[in-house]
């Protein structure tokens, strides 16, 4: 089956993405996320796409093959790519929610980042057909209301999912017919998690004793569920905006409607403004709806992935419980000469060919001008035993040496970018450039490296 002609009928029909939208791809090293990258560049030119790659490190296992599978291909494409990090098992433990809702927050919260610094129109997530069908099942077998039995959107906002037309093993044979390596993630295997023993389990045995098409079965009950969810909520009220960080609905409001439609606007609060599809069940719905009574003032609920419901006077607050620091040691690639953003440090690179002549600029907190450049750079925080031979001096010194002697206070030192290319240390803006960026008095061109602040 042609992926790539599935995944451009899926675009058109639900104007997922337009014509000359600027689209970040949420890419992790897997087969999905790889295939929808390659698909996403055969779609580039006819439909004038630019394209960047966001990667995100959940500090669950080691990455570091994937991460390179990545950085590979993104290489090979000409691609940009930013690659975030986050503690999951530490922020879980301290937040006290559970490894997979703690890992969508930070996965999403730098995939938004990212989107806004590089002024993507559209995020592409790596979904398929195949996670669409457990999905469905894996809400059915939770107990689900109409939206869980819909399954995942195409759209939401500005995340779209092209693959949903697509069977994971296509996607699989695009990915060989073209050479591109993925990795397998081993956690797929552990069957004592639920979504994995109904892809691994349950779903072959239901194909197998009940029904061969059990697939197609699943998907045309979330086709019309959301059809007929669509029907309801055009006849609805709409729904409070998000400010602040939170939605405020009266409870006024709320007595004056059935409680099925209480219900909806509850729903649709947590998927339209807070991204939260699944897990929110009716138990939820029952503890939000005794919030309404009279004399609970100050009282709250917690729903799954971080959200709270408060009553706080004549009004019903739902809102998402803080998560601070979501985003740590932030990495950008920078593939070439142009604007870069560089999310996580709230900064944008420039980098271009100049004209020469003269002695070199010294560098300062935000230039620098470079004899030569080996492509990608590599903007990120310092790391143990970073070293290089500072301008003007023989021999290398270690960084932390050389923030020490230029008094560069401890609470900054990790807040500072280091500039890097294939050869190493290039330059870390407001204190050293290395030696090797010195250009020639009679040199005729080189490089400048500007950074300023991101809008």
């Amino acid at each position: 089956m042609d992926c790539t002609k599935q995944a451009r009928t899926l675009i058109r029909e639900a104007g997922l993405v337009g014509r000359g939208d600027r689209v970040l791809a949420a890419v992790s090293g897997g087969s999905d996320s790889l295939a929808l990258l390659e698909i996403l560049v055969d779609l580039a030119g006819p439909m004038r796409l630019s394209l960047a790659v966001a990667c995100f490190d959940h500090g669950i296992r080691p990455v570091a093959r994937e991460l390179r599978l990545v950085e590979r291909r993104c290489d090979a494409l000409g691609l940009p790519l930013f690659v975030g990090s986050g503690d999951v098992p530490g922020r879980a433990a301290r937040s006290k929610n559970g490894i997979e809702e703690t890992a969508r927050r930070l996965r999403y919260a730098f995939l938004d980042e990212t989107a806004t610094a590089w002024e993507a129109d559209r995020i592409a997530l790596g979904h398929t057909r195949d996670d669409q069908v457990e999905t469905i099942l894996h809400h059915i077998i939770r107990g689900t209301g109409a939206r869980g039995l819909a399954g995942m959107p195409a759209a939401r906002g500005r995340y779209v999912r092209p693959l949903l037309g697509c069977k994971r093993a296509d996607l699989r044979e695009l990915l060989r017919s073209r050479g591109v390596r993925w990795a397998a993630d081993e956690t797929n295997h552990d069957n004592r998690l639920l979504r994995n023993r109904i892809r691994n389990l349950l779903l072959p045995g239901l194909r197998a004793k009940y029904n061969p098409a059990i697939d197609d079965a699943l998907l045309r009950l979330g086709e019309n569920t959301a059809e007929l969810a669509g029907a309801v909520e055009e006849t609805d009220d709409p729904v409070p905006p998000l400010v602040g960080g939170a939605v405020s609905v009266s409870i006024s409001r709320l007595d004056g409607i059935s409680p099925f439609r209480q219900y909806l606007l509850l729903d649709r609060i947590l998927r339209d403004r807070f991204g939260v599809l699944r897990d929110v069940e009716k138990i939820h719905f029952d503890a939000a709806r005794r919030l309404l009574s009279p004399g609970l003032s100050g009282r709250r609920i917690q729903l799954p992935h971080g959200i709270e419901i408060a009553r706080e006077g004549a009004s019903l607050i739902v809102r998402e419980r803080p998560l601070a620091s979501p985003i740590s040691r932030p990495v950008s690639i920078v593939p070439g000469e142009g604007r870069w953003p560089l999310p996580g440090w709230g900064l944008v690179m420039r980098v271009q060919g100049i004209d020469f002549g003269g002695a070199s600029a010294a560098a300062d907190d935000r230039r620098a001008v470079v004899a030569r450049l080996r492509f990608p750079l590599t903007v990120r925080p310092r790391r143990p035993g970073d070293r290089l031979r500072p301008f003007g001096m023989s021999g290398t010194r270690r960084l932390g040496r050389i923030m020490i002697d230029r008094k560069v206070p401890l609470s900054r030192r990790d807040t500072i970018p280091v500039v890097e290319d294939r050869g190493g240390i290039l330059w870390v803006p407001g204190v050293v450039a290395a030696e090797r960026t010195r250009v020639r008095t009679d040199a005729a061109t080189a490089f400048e490296i500007l950074i300023e602040p991101g809008r």
